[in-house]
């Protein structure tokens, strides 16, 4: 299981949240999340600074989990693949799922790898 789906199985978290989740977010020393925007992909990839019920939550996560986050966080920095993603209105986001140009993963990108693992035999 990719740590997308992780996330999301462990927080009850929407696609669009898990991608739009940065490391400001994180609080590995009490073990939560902030989930308070979302991404969407409707008219290109947008980011909204609210969750889709326009209420943003703190959740609790298992110590593993924000262990395995932390690993992750320090990978990525100790590759030099932790660079500011601006979308173009000069507010730079450091998402934690991204690809090599750090721009964020495509919501729906979430959902269809999910498909793929339960769809093998």
């Amino acid at each position: 299981m990719e740590a997308t789906d992780l996330l999301a199985f462990t927080v009850g978290a929407r696609e669009g949240e898990i991608a739009a989740l940065e490391w400001k977010q994180i609080d590995s020393k009490i073990h939560t999340i902030r989930i308070e925007q979302s991404l969407s992909v409707e008219f290109g990839l947008n980011l909204k600074v609210t969750t889709k019920t326009d209420r943003d939550r703190m959740v609790k996560i298992p110590t593993a989990l924000s262990d395995l986050l932390d690993q992750y966080h320090k990978q990525k920095i100790k590759d030099k693949n932790i660079i500011p993603y601006d979308f173009g209105n000069g507010i730079e986001h450091l998402f934690i799922f991204s690809n090599l140009q750090e721009k964020p993963i495509r919501p729906d990108s979430i959902s269809q790898w999910w498909r793929r693992f339960t769809n093998k035999k």
